[in-house]
């Protein structure tokens, strides 16, 4: 799907608006959180390099994710069912 610009900037400036009301983590917020952990488990490398970059790998996917869901929410909200007397009347 492409998007024209003016569709762009709106929906930046709503990115914007969520992240500045506190109801969606900056990126950066998201990093910091993915670093913290990673700080966290540092002496724990005694499971060895490989297992610990996979944990960290899974932490980082999770993050993104979640980031990503909260994104798709702004960009393609849920569909808003419309109801109509006449259509609550026929049922």
């Amino acid at each position: 799907m492409k998007m024209i610009p003016s569709e762009r900037r709106k929906l930046e400036r709503r990115a914007q608006e969520l992240i500045a009301t506190g109801k969606m983590p900056t990126l950066t917020q998201v990093q910091a959180a993915i670093e913290t952990t990673r700080q966290k488990f540092q002496p724990r490398m005694e499971y060895g390099q490989a297992d610990f970059q996979e944990r960290i790998h899974g932490l980082r996917v999770a993050a993104e994710k979640i980031y990503k869901e909260e994104f798709e929410k702004i960009v393609c909200p849920p569909p808003v069912q419309l109801r109509f007397p006449f259509l609550e009347a026929s049922r």
